[in-house]
């Protein structure tokens, strides 16, 4: 092999099948936004390594959806970060011309700190506190994808029906075929109610490689239905999930750390619970950042109580005395999957750590906000939960947010 690409010998097993197979011409070396966007640079394949370190600007991390950088002072002085490949998450893309690979990179500070900023390192640094206690998390999940100008056998006011999968010109089995060569572990494609809209469902998995594993298929959709002649991407209707289910695991005896669920208000399972309910209205601009994606909660917020029935915000699943799992559908379809997931297992481990039990299934509980201004505003007071996430990304977070709610685009305001 060509010393020039000695650095392919650390690609992990699915990459290196397909450079071996014919090396692609690109890198994409990237970071996901405060919107989940691959942001970096495109690299031939002959250059990469070989160059200077790649760098992006720390304003990115000071960015509305719309690009413009807010915060002023602190987003002008916002110091170049340098990118640093990580290796393991390398995966072929499948739809690019002449064979591409994705790496995830980590940007770096001046002084080779991990950047604060960064969605990626917020939810490592909410693992980390995990980590501490001897415990992970395993995530499932499910995406409600919206699909522009789909053909389906319902009418106008109705759902698309099992056989309408079959109308999308391909669309689901070109979405599938994606999916198992990047690596990612669909568990199912499913027709949603909503006329033109299906939900995607990834097997579970640690929290990083699911978060990961959500950034890759919803750009993977969009890449999928354009191969097809159409558009596809999470949908922005209110309502629509990024549906998360979740388990703790003692990383010592790889036992789950919840007991089973006719014991669910109690000992761990129950302080988690307490957690959300504390705290997850604070947590919610990360999980439910669009003002219109608010419209779905009413005048009184998102339900914030627990229980086995879909009547619940907080789920809880189990049978037999097996070991119950939490799951949830607050989430919005459009939220950063990085973020989303650190927002709910920020406000859950505060739950633990401050021995919170949660109130009685029957009893009502508050709510979500019932708009994202009230959302940020709660954030802004949440010491505890902004001390979990990191101060430096809540302040960026906060302020982006905050100036998408006080001057929205007029697409947003529209919608809202």
């Amino acid at each position: 092999m060509d010393s020039g690409f000695g650095w392919t010998g650390h690609l992990p097993p699915l990459a290196a099948r397909a450079w071996e197979a014919g090396p692609p011409a690109l890198i994409e070396c990237a970071t996901p936004d405060f919107q989940g966007h691959p942001r970096g640079h495109l690299v031939p394949a002959s250059r990469f390594g070989q160059r200077s370190p790649l760098q992006i600007p720390g304003s990115l991390f000071w960015q509305k959806s719309s690009g413009e950088v807010v915060g002023g002072p602190a987003a002008r002085q916002a110091e170049t970060l340098t990118l640093q490949a990580e290796m393991a998450s390398a995966r072929p893309l499948p739809w690019a011309e002449g064979g591409a690979l994705h790496i995830l990179h980590q940007p770096m500070d001046g002084e080779g700190r991990p950047a604060a900023q960064a969605p990626r390192q917020v939810l490592r640094r909410v693992l980390s506190h995990y980590g501490e206690q001897g415990l992970h998390a395993v995530v499932g999940a499910a995406i409600d994808i919206e699909v522009d100008g789909a053909a389906t056998d319902a009418g106008p006011n109705q759902g698309m029906g099992f056989g309408g999968l079959d109308t999308l010109a391909g669309l689901p089995r070109a979405i599938a075929a994606y999916a198992e060569e990047m690596g990612l572990i669909l568990d199912g494609i499913e027709a949603r109610p909503m006329p033109g809209e299906i939900r995607l469902t990834l097997a579970p998995s640690e929290a990083l490689a699911q978060a990961d594993a959500l950034y890759h298929l919803r750009r993977l959709v969009g890449e999928a239905a354009r191969q097809t002649g159409g558009r596809a991407g999470p949908s922005p209707r209110p309502g629509a999930a990024l549906a998360l289910s979740l388990t703790l695991v003692q990383t010592r005896t790889g036992q789950s750390l919840f007991g089973p669920i006719e014991t669910a208000g109690e000992g761990a399972l129950g302080r988690f619970l307490g957690g959300l309910q504390a705290h997850l209205g604070a947590a919610a601009p990360l999980m439910v950042p669009d003002r219109a994606a608010y419209g779905a909660f009413g005048r009184t917020g998102a339900n914030l109580t627990w229980g086995k029935g879909i009547d619940h915000g907080l789920g809880v699943r189990g049978a037999g005395g097996a070991p119950a799992r939490f799951e949830t559908a607050l989430s919005h379809a459009t939220a950063t999957p990085h973020l989303a997931i650190a927002g709910l297992l920020a406000a859950g481990y505060l739950g633990l750590i401050e021995d919170r039990q949660p109130t009685d299934p029957a009893s009502p509980a508050q709510g979500l906000p019932r708009d994202l201004g009230r959302a940020l505003a709660a954030f802004g007071d949440a010491h505890k939960l902004r001390m979990i996430l990191g101060e430096e990304f809540a302040r960026a977070y906060g302020a982006v947010k905050l100036a998408e709610w006080q001057h929205p685009e007029p697409m947003e305001a529209h919608k809202a």
